[in-house]
């Protein structure tokens, strides 16, 4: 007889489902790319294959030197879970290297 086990209470209220609506952005080296988040979208969860920056509102830059007045972009080392308004730009870009797909999976 096989053996079931139950999913723990704490790992289920931390899950998230799969997202029926997901987007791509494909980053080329040092070249930032926008997103609008669709009507209906409250939170996103971001997957890429790569590291990224994402900023909200501006184009996001790669920081050189420090930043100290709340302009810079947020790195996202591969996935973050983010709560945005509908019809907000985020702003990707990636280090120079290799190109970057973000997955960008979406809830209401």
């Amino acid at each position: 007889m096989a053996e079931t086990f139950k999913i723990p209470y704490e790992l289920k209220n931390a899950s998230v489902p799969l997202a029926r609506l997901v987007d791509a952005v494909v980053l080329g080296s040092d070249t930032a790319e926008s997103y609008t988040v669709p009507a209906g979208t409250r939170f996103v969860l971001l997957s890429a294959t790569n590291p990224f920056w994402v900023r909200v509102g501006a184009t996001a830059v790669v920081p050189t030197t420090e930043v100290a007045d709340g302009s810079a972009p947020a790195y996202v080392p591969s996935t973050a879970q983010m709560n945005v308004e509908e019809g907000a730009v985020l702003s990707f870009i990636r280090p120079s290297g290799t190109a970057s797909t973000i997955s960008i999976s979406r809830y209401s």
